[in-house]
């Protein structure tokens, strides 16, 4: 009795034990389970900041600018001068000098055997035919052009992230369409059974309906795929985590208003774009590159110091065995008359280059403003084709309402329902890729015109 008793205890601390266990485990497992199903849904303003924080290329352009204004910093030190701590220690053997020649019996001297020193050496640059300042000038430019590099950047990432957005949202759009358009199917097809079992049909006519079915949901599966893949690209472009689902906030992108303005204010604001402040910063590096090339028609000049600890003391004949300080200070100035030659050839490669970086902004002047032209061109053309695909919609709807009465009637054969199907899907399509396009088209001139930041 006393060992069931305590069998029974046992039993029920044990249950309760596991009661209490599976308690705190549950929760654990769900709301693990909730980390790894939360979606992040992200309008497109949240894509656009989330990718300037976290994508990769805007974060390498960033350490290429700091790396760039670091070695300003590096450049300005060739004004500082060098500063040098040798030291040596040397063993000296006998000295053996052969008065009748080589072949004869050399007659030995002896030599301080131990020989040391310790020197300190220093020279500064006074004047080195203005190269330094040109460095840091060069240094400078290239400083700022690596900015622009990093802001061009940012900004090609930003339309790259509109890009695959709308693309997404457009796929998103297309799946809409096609559920709408197989629940359509699905109703119709019933009514093709109904009117089959009825005699009023042929079982080619349901053939027919069957595989119009078919056929959307095939084009469903593939659309789905290929919004899958899409978003897996976005979430790489931003950076998100693998296991973390994404959705796309449609309401960001479903009511943008397309303003209208003047394709003179785009040029206008394009001719401050990176690329071309880029040209024109590469050309006043070549003019710079000449001002440096011009220096070494100059002599450079320039302070040296040096002081020491010697031993023995060779300054005197017999050497010394003694220890002695030296130190000189001076003024060091050198000419190279080779350069008055070599120089003149450096020069005129220098001016060419000059001509060939004022042309290269030209060249990009050209083509932004030709871009603009061609984006904004095909932005007004896509706001005009919107009345166009809507009215086309409405048509083919009433000409798929027109051709469904018919054809319940038996007044319209089943390849007139298909046809009229078809269009109006076409038609939803087209309209749909006509809504998107024009809102992608205007963010892309935008950028052409180097204002999406604005």
């Amino acid at each position: 009795m006393i060992l069931n008793t305590f069998i029974a205890n046992k039993f029920k601390c044990t249950a309760y034990c596991i009661a209490v266990f599976l308690i705190f485990l549950f929760p654990v497992n769900n709301l693990y389970a909730q980390e790894l199903n939360h979606a992040t849904k992200l309008t497109l303003q949240d894509a656009i900041e989330l990718a300037r924080h976290k994508n990769k290329e805007i974060k390498q352009a960033k350490v290429k600018n700091e790396i760039s204004a670091d070695n300003i910093q590096l450049i300005k030190q060739l004004r500082l001068p060098d500063v040098e701590l040798h030291t040596s220690y040397a063993r000296v053997t006998n000295l053996n000098q052969y008065e009748n020649g080589l072949f004869s019996a050399p007659e030995m001297f002896k030599n301080i055997p131990d020989m040391y020193d310790v020197t300190m050496n220093a020279k500064m640059p006074l004047y080195m035919g203005n190269k330094i300042n040109n460095e840091i000038e060069k240094s400078a430019q290239e400083q700022q052009i690596t900015e622009l590099k990093s802001r061009k950047i940012a900004n090609d990432i930003q339309i790259n992230v509109i890009n695959m957005y709308l693309g997404t949202y457009k796929l998103m759009l297309f799946s809409d369409v096609l559920k709408e358009q197989i629940k359509e199917e699905v109703d119709r097809l019933a009514e093709v059974k109904a009117l089959k079992r009825n005699g009023a049909l042929t079982k080619n006519d349901l053939l027919r309906a069957e595989l119009q079915l078919s056929n959307m949901k095939l084009a469903l599966i593939n659309n789905e795929a290929n919004t899958s893949i899409a978003l897996h690209q976005l979430k790489t472009l931003l950076e998100i985590p693998e296991n973390e689902d994404l959705k796309i906030d449609t309401s960001s992108v479903s009511n943008v208003l397309l303003p209208n303005n003047e394709y003179d204010a785009y040029v206008s604001a394009a001719l401050h774009k990176e690329e071309l402040q880029i040209a024109e910063k590469e050309a006043g590096i070549a003019q710079t590159d000449r001002k440096i090339t011009q220096g070494n028609y100059y002599p450079k000049v320039a302070l040296f110091g040096t002081y020491g600890y010697n031993y023995p003391n060779y300054k005197f004949f017999p050497p010394t065995p003694y220890l002695y300080t030296l130190g000189l200070a001076g003024i060091d100035v050198s000419f190279s008359l080779s350069e008055l030659f070599k120089n003149k050839k450096k020069m005129s490669v220098a001016n060419k280059k000059i001509e060939q970086q004022l042309l290269e902004a030209e060249i990009v002047k050209n083509n932004i403003i030709d871009k603009v032209y061609k984006e904004y061109k095909q932005y007004t053309a896509s706001k005009e084709k919107l009345t166009v695909t809507e009215q086309s919609v409405m048509q083919a709807n009433e000409n798929y309402r027109i051709v469904r009465m018919k054809y319940l009637n038996q007044l319209a054969l089943i390849t007139d329902m298909i046809d009229a199907d078809n269009s109006l899907l076409e038609a939803k399509f087209t309209d749909v890729s006509a809504k998107v396009d024009a809102q992608l088209k205007y963010y892309q001139l935008q950028h052409a015109a180097g204002i999406l930041n604005n």
